[in-house]
């Protein structure tokens, strides 16, 4: 924890990236990062606990004032140049740099555990869920007539929408949801 960054250059070499971001010695409240993403090795965001927000210029960590008090769990540098990042309680944010808002989005106080961003869409996962941002609403994503019971992580790769849960995987070619068995 304590906000610590790090990227792997080789097998054997991790190298810190938490310059100004680490808490000095003797700081007696526990912080750390939960997500970690970037548009480049120059604009990167990480989010984390007390609702905290900070961006990385590829030399130093700066903390951007949040909206929020709450757990940020997951951060996206989206395709659209918007950054979202989103945690306890339904929370979702969209900013970059110094501005960020409160999606008033007012569908449901569930933890939002992922974001994805599949052909110009932004996806975002519960536990029980999987929904898609349409303008500043949430739409439940309909999976027809075999609705998993579990979503909680995404990922795209290969064209493809995944979303994985404690009980089900399933995938989105762009048309059609698939279980996978």
């Amino acid at each position: 924890m304590n906000r610590q960054v790090w990227r792997r250059d080789d097998a054997q070499q991790w190298v810190s990236l938490d310059q100004g971001a680490k808490p000095v010695d003797g700081h007696k409240e526990v912080v750390g990062f939960e997500a970690v993403d970037g548009f480049s090795e120059s604009d990167i965001y990480a989010v984390g606990w007390n609702g905290e927000i900070w961006q990385f210029d590829g030399k130093a960590w700066s903390q951007k004032e949040s909206p929020t008090p709450l757990v940020l769990t997951r951060v996206l540098c989206a395709g659209d140049g918007a950054v979202y990042a989103s945690g306890r309680k339904g929370l979702l944010l969209r900013g970059c740099g110094n501005a960020w808002e409160i999606i008033d989005h007012q569908s449901m106080i569930d933890d939002i555990w992922d974001l994805a961003w599949y052909r110009e869409e932004l996806y975002l996962s519960t536990m029980h869920g999987l929904f898609a941002l349409d303008g500043d609403k949430l739409l439940p994503v309909d999976f027809g007539d075999d609705t998993p019971d579990s979503c909680h992580r995404l990922s795209v790769a290969d064209g493809v929408l995944w979303s994985i849960g404690g009980k089900d995987i399933m995938a989105f070619d762009g048309a059609q949801w698939k279980r996978i068995d």
